[in-house]
């Protein structure tokens, strides 16, 4: 590395590193005149600065040459390192996402905890968003199997809330940690996307249910969401706005999951109305409110590309 210091009363700038004796010669570019002295010391002649060497490795200090800077390829592959490091952690520390989902306080507070031991422990928050999809994947199972053991439907809706609640710990642990990235904004959102999709396939094959229902259930989900980035991605704000958004979509599966086994045990098994079953009418609800909340969206959106024009 490059040092500064003072010999003979003036300032001078030295190259400093730690190399063995024979490699130094590789290292060095030496001028004509270097005199061996006493011992195992060097001087040279167009610097005066000492050079000093010890049995297997030496402190050099010398205002000579040094080809490192030129064409040593570890010097430069170390500075190209050093660089892309610093580069890289000043990105991560300065990147904030564009816009976050408002979460209620209270459910929050749930994670604050868990947020200071996953900081604490280096988890990183992929792997928790990766969690997110293990549990929408433990509901759609609950849900699919419910119909030979009903009991399921008490569980099923458990693991939706904590699906829920890891994708929300993931963001808070990013922002904690100060790993936030734009390729975890990716990670965030792709797994929310898959959860969705499985959790309403798991319903649509429960038995309970006609299966069509609970795949436009699905479909609309995922464009309700794909709708709520249009705006991020054309540069305004992200909608989270409707009847319809993520969180609810997942309460609507709770009240229909529990009032399904409530008909079930103390109802004589009659869970139909109008010719439809509980969770038929819980999905052509989520399917309406996901209309609703698409054209809320887009209304917003477009609103704000209108002002952004003006």
């Amino acid at each position: 590395m490059l040092q500064k210091g003072f010999f003979n009363g003036r300032e001078q700038t030295f190259f400093s590193a730690n190399f063995g004796r024979r490699n130094l010669d590789e290292i060095l570019d030496w001028p004509p005149q270097v005199s061996p002295l006493s011992g195992n010391q060097l001087i040279s002649d167009l610097a005066s600065i000492l050079i000093s060497f010890g049995s297997l490795d030496c402190a050099c200090f010398a205002t000579v040459r040094c080809r490192s800077f030129r064409d040593c390829p570890h010097y430069h592959d170390q500075k190209r390192r050093t660089m892309n490091s610093a580069s890289e952690r000043k990105c991560i520390a300065d990147y904030e996402p564009i816009s976050r989902r408002p979460i209620a306080a209270a459910f929050r507070r749930t994670a604050e905890a868990a947020t200071r031991l996953c900081v604490r422990r280096g988890i990183h928050p992929d792997a928790i968003s990766y969690l997110s999809i293990l549990a929408a994947l433990g509901g759609a199972f609950c849900f699919w199997q419910s119909y030979t053991a009903p009991r399921l439907l008490i569980i099923a809706p458990v693991f939706c809330y904590l699906r829920l609640w890891f994708n929300m710990l993931d963001g808070m642990v990013a922002l904690t940690a100060g790993k936030a990235t734009a390729r975890g904004e990716i990670l965030n959102d792709l797994p929310d996307r898959i959860s969705d999709i499985v959790i309403f396939v798991g319903v649509a094959h429960s038995g309970w249910m006609n299966p069509i229902l609970g795949y436009w259930a699905a479909i609309l989900a995922v464009l309700t969401a794909y709708v709520g980035i249009f705006g991020q991605a054309i540069g305004v704000q992200r909608e989270f706005s409707g009847w319809m958004s993520k969180p609810w979509r997942m309460v609507a599966l709770h009240i229909g999951a529990w009032t399904t086994l409530a008909c079930w045990w103390w109802n004589d098994h009659s869970i139909r109305l109008q010719g439809f079953t509980i969770f038929d009418w819980t999905c052509i609800v989520v399917i309406a409110g996901c209309v609703q909340t698409i054209a809320a969206r887009l209304k917003r959106i477009m609103a704000a590309l209108e002002r952004r024009t003006k």
